[in-house]
């Protein structure tokens, strides 16, 4: 029997969805960081597939969950990078007690928002709740097409970046490459994908610098005198290395690595 597209996906949708509240309850500023990062995990795999999937899906509910859950995700931005940013610094950084006061004033503001978001998570639960019909294509085909079309974009995006080595194509390319790991991981589950993830691990390494640096200058005229120094070295070290990384992302065989 022909599965539908809909009726396949609409309930691993809601499934990313309900993932993300679990998950958004479970927050703690005190505690394990990692429910923050499936959170965040959780709704960018459903705007993905979302977005993948949008030319064989009803636009209405389509429309209204990724504005909505375009708002849920960007709120916990700043508490993301301060989490990484903590990691990377050690418990015994010199910088580690800001960085933890920037931690909590940061989660104040995420809990705060997040409760504004309230209605904004009742009509995401209501859009994927509610019945958008049977749709007038085969799941299995169209998620085919999906990866094809997808895989064809990731190519060209690897050339462009290997080109230019800019930043922001290495950041196109680690997006296309995490959407190809999330379509396999909730629509292609038979299929590998540990390729995806030691690729995008290696840009998101990079991504992850560029946060810090971009964190880091943001931050420069409101440390005082005492901590404005250790900023900046860290800032200079933090360039230093994503210069290394964007060497390392050319030097890799990413041809012979891609699916």
């Amino acid at each position: 029997m022909t599965r539908r597209l809909i009726p396949e996906l609409q309930p691993r949708l809601a499934a990313l969805y309900q993932h993300a509240l679990e998950q958004g309850r479970a927050m703690d500023c005190h505690g394990d960081s990692e429910p923050l990062h499936k959170y965040r995990v959780a709704l960018r795999k459903l705007r993905c597939l979302l977005k993948l999937y949008r030319p064989y899906l009803p636009e209405q509910p389509v429309q209204s969950l990724l504005v909505s859950t375009g708002q849920q995700a960007r709120i916990s931005n700043r508490m993301r990078d301060l989490d990484v940013f903590a990691e990377s610094l050690g418990p015994e950084h010199p910088l580690a007690a800001q960085v933890q006061r920037w931690r909590q004033q940061s989660f104040t503001e995420l809990y705060l928002a997040l409760g504004q978001l309230k209605r904004e998570r009742a009509l995401c639960q209501t859009c994927l709740s509610l019945p958008w019909g049977k749709g007038k294509g085969a799941f299995d085909a169209i998620t085919d097409k999906v990866e094809h079309k997808l895989t064809r974009k990731a190519q060209k995006d690897l050339h462009k970046a290997r080109e230019s080595g800019a930043t922001e194509d290495w950041h196109r390319l680690r997006l296309r490459i995490k959407a190809q790991r999330y379509l396999k991981e909730v629509c292609l589950p038979h299929k590998p994908w540990t390729r995806e993830k030691a690729l995008q691990d290696a840009l998101g390494e990079f991504n992850d610098s560029c946060s810090q640096i971009g964190f880091l200058e943001s931050r420069l005229d409101e440390v005082g005198a005492d901590t404005r120094p250790l900023m900046e070295s860290l800032l200079r070290e933090t360039r230093e290395r994503q210069a290394r990384q964007v060497a390392e992302l050319n030097q890799q065989n990413w041809h012979s690595e891609q699916n």
